[in-house]
């Protein structure tokens, strides 16, 4: 059920995309999934955010986060953080944002990701320029291409095998979970 909502919700079929995440969130509270109900609250949020419904995103994200935050599931939380701060920054509230932002990049040395680095540094490039902090937006953008540039290195020498095309994200290696994943922060089947 999800996958299908996460389907409509890329081919930007908002309202029914939701409509499956609605049945898929009665369910995993019926059946008490907390692991599945983080990920429908925040694969859900993301579709909150392409809908341009800045507000609900964060209420979906804030919930995910309330569940993660019991479990001490740092990638989740970063990827909560992350759609927390996009909701924020197109509402151009950034000092609701920043707390956030300190407490995911205090959790970045414990998942030693270069690519989870590399998606906040791209998150609080966008949030300084909008705030007009060029000078903080140039650096962040300068930590994203070398990191990004790190991975694309890393990308190409590594070979992951086609059992993991249908494993779960905490199942795969690190190494290999950034080849052809583009934002794992934002969506996770």
């Amino acid at each position: 059920m999800q996958t299908y909502a996460m389907i409509l919700g890329e081919n930007r079929q908002f309202n029914a995309s939701l409509l499956y995440f609605d049945q898929a969130l009665g369910v995993a509270t019926a059946h008490r999934d907390t692991n599945n109900l983080i990920k429908i609250y925040l694969n859900a949020a993301r579709i909150l955010v392409e809908k341009g419904n800045y507000q609900q995103t964060i209420t979906y994200a804030q919930r995910g986060l309330q569940l993660i935050s019991a479990r001490n599931q740092p990638e989740e939380f970063l990827r909560a953080t992350a759609i927390i701060g996009a909701a924020f920054t197109r509402l151009n509230q950034f000092k609701e944002i920043d707390h956030y932002f300190k407490r995911a990049e205090a959790l970045l040395p414990t998942i030693g990701s270069l690519f989870y680095n590399r998606e906040l540094a791209f998150i609080r490039m966008q949030w300084a320029e909008k705030q007009g902090n060029f000078k903080a937006a140039y650096q962040y953008q300068k930590t994203y291409f070398s990191l990004d540039s790190s991975l694309s290195i890393t990308a190409s020498s590594v070979s992951c095998p086609k059992r993991w095309m249908d494993a779960s994200l905490d199942q795969i290696p690190v190494s290999c979970r950034i080849v052809g994943l583009l934002h794992p922060f934002l969506v996770e089947f």
